[in-house]
């Protein structure tokens, strides 16, 4: 009813093809009336969580991308719909789904940055929304944050030729480090060897199919072995 598309809008959609609605609500003339429901987000473990109260059926999300790397959202509920992408410096995910989320955590998505705060716009069902998220550590922090070892994930995904591939990686774990990509065969079609210092790597796949591919980190630095495997898909 606003002239906009939004993530509300592709609910009503959904929930017309499964027949839980017979008509939209913009039929008839009828005046828009939209579900109450609010979202909280919290920073912890270099992800920021998405919770949300009340009746949740879609929500667009922005953030500005600048000093940030954000990884692939993790979502809880495996019946959300979801698509993601970054576009002039903005990264924005909208989500639905036909029935109200019996959820209260929505999903959950990786970033790497040095700022001390996010602001994070939402449209909430269709009502607007602003979140300033606080990222300043304190010492004590900044140290546990600097010996996590993780593989965060990679963007854009899909993707049709590069992605970049996003980690961490503490002192303890620079030797033997490296990621692996594979394709749906088992076969491994990439390796980067990966050290301390290092945040990303880029990955070309110009010369490789469309299709499912599984990418590992790994390390096997003794008394501190990680391994962690993710998911990407190019579509060309």
């Amino acid at each position: 009813g606003n002239g906009a598309v939004q993530a509300m809008d592709a609910s009503y959609i959904l929930q017309y093809v499964v027949g839980l609605i017979t008509e939209f609500p913009i039929e008839a003339g009828r005046e828009i009336t939209s579900p109450e429901a609010s979202i909280e987000v919290q920073h912890e473990n270099n992800e920021l969580i998405f919770t949300t109260t009340g009746n949740l059926f879609g929500c667009d999300i922005a953030i500005n991308t600048q000093s940030i790397t954000i990884g692939e959202p993790i979502f809880v509920d495996t019946e959300m719909m979801f698509v993601s992408n970054t576009e002039n410096g903005v990264y924005k995910l909208s989500f639905c789904r036909t029935m109200i989320s019996e959820n209260n955590e929505l999903f959950r998505l990786p970033i790497t940055t040095d700022l001390d705060e996010i602001i994070v716009n939402l449209v909430i069902n269709t009502k607007n929304a602003e979140k300033t998220i606080l990222l300043a550590p304190t010492n004590a922090d900044n140290d546990d944050i600097n010996s996590i070892t993780q593989l965060i994930g990679n963007y854009p995904n899909p993707f049709s030729t590069t992605t970049t591939i996003s980690f961490n990686l503490n002192n303890k774990n620079t030797a033997n480090a490296e990621i692996e990509i594979f394709n749906l065969k088992g076969q491994l079609v990439k390796s980067f060897a990966i050290a301390n210092g290092e945040t990303s790597v880029e990955w070309n796949a110009s010369n490789q199919p469309s299709g499912i591919y599984f990418y590992k980190m790994k390390t096997d630095d003794e008394g501190s072995k990680y391994t962690s495997v993710k998911k990407m898909i190019i579509l060309k």
